[in-house]
């Protein structure tokens, strides 16, 4: 198991958006023009107001993990902390205000999210 990395600089909420964006610039280049995710925080993220299913909220979660890793120095698990029933999955603005809060107050130790089986949930409904 890889220890915990220190962070090196705290992320701003436009910093996120930003790295939110850009993930979903990847999962859009493989759905069809009407299932793409807008680039604007009232944009649906899952569930059945649109958004994406299973496998795109697989992926964007991929790609979250990655740029957080990268731009931050931080090994991040979206397994723990978030959910649907609490409206962090709803849209793009609330995913980024979750993951804003939790890079932000938390330890390295507490940086291991839930998003994974609750965004999985929601996308099936």
């Amino acid at each position: 198991m890889e220890p915990d990395r220190i962070f090196t600089m705290k992320p701003t909420k436009d910093e996120l958006l930003d790295i939110i964006y850009k993930s979903l610039e990847e999962v859009n280049e493989q759905l069809p023009n009407d299932q793409q995710i807008r680039k604007s925080p009232d944009a649906p993220l899952v569930g059945q107001a649109g958004g994406l299913d299973s496998l795109g909220f697989v992926n964007f979660v991929a790609l979250v993990e990655e740029e957080c890793a990268d731009k931050y120095g931080i090994t991040v698990s979206l397994m723990d902390g978030a959910s649907d029933e609490d409206g962090t999955l709803g849209d793009v603005g609330s995913f980024a205000d979750w993951l804003f809060r939790r890079l932000t107050t938390g330890t390295a130790e507490d940086v291991q999210w839930n998003v994974l089986k609750h965004g999985l949930d929601a996308a099936r409904e």
